[in-house]
């Protein structure tokens, strides 16, 4: 089974959750290639708003 990752869509910030990116962006439309992984950037947001 893959590992789920945090891939964010370039075109209107939506978050998805998963092993890929989808094939279109669920909020904007934009397609796959609209998406860059940030694993690194969600972990960080959600160590920022557990410790607060």
């Amino acid at each position: 089974m893959a590992e789920d990752k945090h891939w964010r869509c370039t075109e209107c910030g939506m978050l998805h959750i998963g092993a890929e990116p989808p094939d279109v962006c669920e909020d904007c439309l934009a397609p796959k290639g609209a998406f860059v992984l940030v694993e690194e950037e969600v972990e960080e947001e959600t160590t920022k708003t557990v410790t607060q």
